[in-house]
């Protein structure tokens, strides 16, 4: 998740990021829209309004992981490396 004010976080002068865990109907969504677009690996950029309100605002196919991993310590590439490597 990233906190900012700014329209765009990659300019912004204040950007917060920390893990965040999609309700499971999102993140059910999200498995089902890379499946269907052919994709095994997306990056899903996800708006989240303050009434809860979810707006999908891009789906790539080579997202740029290690820029939040950096900064959440989250294991992404980790993770890739195993699916890769054992299918799950």
């Amino acid at each position: 998740m990233i906190n900012t004010d700014a329209t765009d976080y990659r300019y912004a002068y204040k950007a917060e990021l920390k893990e965040f865990k999609l309700p499971d109907e999102i993140a059910q969504r999200c498995i089902r829209l890379s499946q269907d677009i052919g994709l095994t690996f997306a990056g899903i950029d996800l708006m989240i309004t303050p009434n809860n309100q979810v707006f999908c605002l891009e789906v790539n196919p080579s997202p740029a992981f290690s820029y939040y991993e950096a900064h959440t310590k989250q294991p992404i590439a980790q993770s890739v490396a195993c699916y890769l490597a054992y299918g799950n």
